[in-house]
């Protein structure tokens, strides 16, 4: 509610913005095909990676809040038109380097190194990162940023739970293709150079509330660019959870189905 954002504008102790990391931006975190979900299995059967996270959220004490807010955006070209100096293409330019790189052909007249019957040679591992940059290249693409927030009391800081925050996004790594990691956080490596005075660290805590309010994001340094994802992925990090996750501290909201009123008109 406002009246929580108002009253914690003064706790802000940690807030950090993630971004998926890779090789390619076109190069998709496990998704829930990966894991085989799509196949509807039963909920007993399910192994969800977003359920830990729920179990995360389940552990965090009464003097402590966490939040977690995802935006996304449209993908699209980016032109004179659309407002920008610099035309820039979308992701399927991307995809089409990282291809041609895993193939080791030309772009211009894809053709590669010869094995046998003239074919390019390419492993079984390698065939399979381009199906899956070609049908994750095939879903609609977004504009993703994603930011957190950890709100504690003075005096009761619990690196802990940063850290298990951050643990809960690892669980969509693919080992050397793509991660979803930290790329910036309100802290300094060197305070006493960088914020001798603490005065810094306290604005960029209130910019970074003041953003979470506007449903905005800016970066606050070059190494953060965001992230490209596809439904398939917004899909995987952000879904309803089914029954098989069992938490006891946090209890299902129930809801009823309605029949339509039988004095409806018909014809």
């Amino acid at each position: 509610t406002g009246e929580m954002l108002v009253a914690d504008d003064e706790k802000v102790k940690f807030s950090g913005h993630m971004q998926k990391t890779g090789k390619s931006p076109v190069y998709p975190i496990k998704t829930y095909i990966d894991q085989g979900l799509q196949d509807l299995p039963k909920e007993e059967e399910k192994v969800d990676p977003l359920t830990q996270m729920l179990e995360y959220f389940g552990s965090i004490k009464p003097h402590e809040q966490i939040w977690v807010q995802i935006l996304c955006k449209a993908h699209r070209d980016y032109d004179f038109k659309s407002g920008y100096l610099r035309k820039k293409g979308t992701w399927t330019k991307y995809a089409d380097q990282a291809i041609d790189e895993i193939m080791k052909r030309d772009p211009d007249t894809k053709a590669g190194p010869a094995d046998i019957d003239g074919m390019p040679r390419i492993t079984p591992g390698e065939r399979e990162l381009v199906e899956v940059i070609e049908r994750n290249v095939e879903k609609t693409p977004y504009n993703v940023d994603i930011r957190w927030f950890y709100f504690t009391e003075e005096g009761k800081w619990d690196g802990d739970m940063v850290a298990g925050l951050l643990r809960n996004f690892a669980a969509w790594d693919v080992g050397g293709r793509c991660k979803i990691g930290l790329r910036w956080r309100t802290d300094f490596n060197y305070k006493i150079f960088s914020d001798p005075f603490g005065k810094r660290l306290q604005g960029l805590r209130k910019q970074e509330l003041k953003e979470y309010k506007m449903r905005k994001l800016f970066p606050k340094n070059q190494a953060y660019t965001g992230s490209i994802m596809s439904s398939e992925e917004l899909a995987t990090i952000w879904h309803p959870i089914g029954t098989a996750a069992i938490t006891p501290t946090l209890n299902r909201v129930g809801s009823t189905r309605g029949d339509a009123p039988s004095n409806l008109p018909t014809g």
